[in-house]
């Protein structure tokens, strides 16, 4: 097993190298942003309201904004590392016609395939974990007061999830390597596999979570969460489409849009931020699913499949 770590290491090339090395840098880069964040954080009062004179919070949103450009980096991270590495595992060989004499000497095609596949799938979590978590860290220390878990901003982004998906760009790009056979090619329909993952997988994931109250309009909460739309409270509690409050204006009531202010209030619905955790478990089973069926498929070609 150390031979093949070895070689695998030895034989990832540039990219691997260079890969691990844009990672620790995100890593870094995250906790240096959340320690200056967490040192400078305001106060209840000044996040409240940034306007109040004894509050200078400009420097605090500024390294806030940078943080949250990072977060945004980290999407790119798995993407990038999943098509590069993945994609070049085996069409680089099959394209060279270099993997003709270890199928040849090999007594099991799936041995072989093993060997390399889930050693380099291991590299590509390694590298993803770290910024994953850290940028999950630097999430929490934009929004003081608010955990990262209780809240959906940048979802997608930073967490479990991150993690499950270079996973699963990785499995999807070898499989397309090994079935393409060329390197170039294989590289652009990685990419392209890689960003429809990024883009479907999170939205899926947060579309499986149920509507609910999230608060009234200008409330925090409503910034942390996914509004899906803006509906009317009574003071009961039940809550009404526009069209229905509208249907409600007795004849008399005047102005339409003065009776609802004053008979209900506008609130926001939608994913609540603290469903945060189960949109992660949602998208981390969607990318499993992913992964093991592309390594599935893996499986059966590279036993069909002929050398050249």
């Amino acid at each position: 097993m150390r031979a093949i770590v070895r070689l695998t290491w030895a034989t990832g090339g540039f990219e691997l190298k260079f890969l691990l090395a844009g990672s620790l840098l995100l890593a870094t880069a995250s906790l240096a942003i959340a320690f200056l964040l967490n040192a400078n954080a305001p106060g209840p009062t000044c996040i409240a309201n940034r306007t109040t004179p004894s509050c200078d919070t400009a420097f605090f949103y500024q390294v806030g904004s940078l943080g949250s450009q990072l977060i945004i980096a980290m999407g790119v991270l798995p993407i990038a590392i999943g098509s590069v590495l993945g994609s070049q595992l085996f069409s680089r060989e099959i394209e060279r016609a270099t993997v003709q004499l270890p199928w040849s000497l090999t007594s099991s095609r799936t041995r072989w395939l093993a060997e390399r596949l889930l050693i380099l799938l291991l590299f590509v979590v390694l590298i993803v974990i770290a910024p994953a978590i850290t940028t999950t860290i630097l999430e929490g220390s934009i929004s003081p007061g608010v955990a990262a878990t209780n809240t959906l901003v940048d979802f997608g982004f930073r967490g479990v999830s991150v993690v499950a998906r270079a996973a699963a760009m990785f499995s999807v790009a070898a499989l397309v390597g090994l079935s393409v056979g060329r390197a170039l090619p294989a590289l652009l329909l990685s990419l392209i596999a890689a960003l429809l993952i990024a883009v479907a997988v999170p939205f899926l994931a947060l579309a499986t979570q149920p509507t609910e109250f999230i608060a009234p309009l200008g409330d925090p909460k409503v910034r942390y969460g996914l509004v899906r739309e803006e509906q009317y409270q009574d003071p009961a509690g039940t809550l009404f489409t526009i069209d229905e409050v509208t249907a409600k204006v007795p004849p008399d009531a005047g102005d339409p849009t003065t009776w609802i202010e004053a008979n209900f209030r506008k609130v926001a619905t939608g994913v609540r931020g603290e469903r945060y955790w189960d949109a992660e478990i949602a998208s981390a089973i969607m990318l499993a699913a992913v992964t093991v069926a592309s390594l599935g498929a893996a499986t059966v070609l590279v036993a069909r499949r002929r050398p050249y």
